[in-house]
């Protein structure tokens, strides 16, 4: 009898803890970054505040202030942005060969990317092989059809390697 009462027991507090909640969970605090300013690289510098889970958001005195606006849609990382910021930092490092690594997996991946082969294009230019890096900037603008910003950025690139090279 007694397992029998055990049984109905548990079965019981596992049915009242599947059941639907009525009540909203309790605010949960986590840190979610703000933008305070641009460092002197240019890059956004982050400082962590208390944040409610999707509700709202503290202001300095920890006080609620209202909803916290939704991240700029710039702000997303985006899978091109991410392959750019591994090879800019590996040329900030000077690791030449690891910043073409980087782009030659990229163009593995997507190769009609025109700014992966730009910069690709610029790695070589500073391992000084720029008949390589002009047949890569060449690659580039012909898969930069529509672009025009980043065709003329291309261009503006093939004249520096040319006049250098003069």
């Amino acid at each position: 009898m007694s397992l029998r009462s055990g049984l109905l027991i548990g079965t019981l507090l596992l049915a009242a803890c599947a059941s639907p909640q009525r009540q909203s969970p309790a605010p949960v605090e986590r840190s979610q970054p703000s933008l305070t300013g641009t460092s002197a690289a240019g890059s956004i510098s982050e400082s962590p505040g208390p944040v409610r889970s999707g509700d709202g958001r503290a202001d300095s005195q920890g006080g609620f202030v209202g909803p916290a606006p939704p991240a700029p849609p710039d702000a997303r990382a985006t899978p091109t942005s991410t392959l750019m910021a591994g090879i800019n930092s590996a040329v900030d490092a000077g690791e030449l060969e690891r910043a073409a690594a980087i782009a030659e997996r990229g163009l593995r991946i997507d190769p009609r990317d025109a700014s992966i082969w730009l910069s690709l294009a610029n790695v070589r230019l500073l391992q000084n092989r720029p008949a390589e890096a002009t047949a890569l900037a060449q690659r580039a603008l012909r898969e930069a059809s529509n672009d025009t910003g980043l065709r003329r950025e291309i261009q503006a690139f093939l004249d520096r390697v040319t006049d250098d090279r003069r």
